[in-house]
């Protein structure tokens, strides 16, 4: 058995929600501020796409397969992923280059793209989303 001072108490990533915080931990003083982030809009979706294609040699073999209003894949992509955080976006490129090195291509095809979202779930449901509205505006 290790010595004690290096075990470290943890909480799965499900466990940290709001409501689960110690009320302690939250006694003025102890932060500064609490801010509530919520999901991503379709510009900031966009900006996490595009990060990820600026890296990334991402080609659309036939634009008539995308199903969207916006003329750009990184657009079009952002208009799919409307309900995913942030961290979720970024698994979904990344598993796409992942998916494409599996095929031995030098490029992220855009079918690439569609089996990682529809490979994605929703982290966040809707009843968690309200949850954590409700919780920030509390916190105002």
């Amino acid at each position: 058995r290790p010595p004690r001072s290096t075990l470290f108490p943890t909480r799965r990533s499900s466990d940290l929600k709001p409501d689960a915080i110690d009320p302690a931990l939250l006694r003025p003083g102890r932060f500064d501020n609490i801010v509530y982030v919520g999901l991503p809009d379709i510009e900031a979706r966009r900006g996490i796409i595009q990060l990820f294609f600026d890296k990334s040699v991402v080609v659309v073999d036939d634009w008539d397969l995308v199903d969207a209003d916006d003329t750009t894949p990184a657009g079009a992509l952002a208009g799919m992923t409307q309900g995913y955080s942030g961290a979720e976006i970024v698994n979904i490129c990344q598993n796409a280059g992942r998916f494409a090195m599996r095929g031995k291509r030098d490029h992220i095809a855009w079918a690439d793209l569609m089996k990682a979202l529809q490979a994605q779930p929703h982290g966040v449901s809707k009843q968690m989303l309200e949850g954590y509205e409700i919780w920030g505006k509390d916190r105002r």
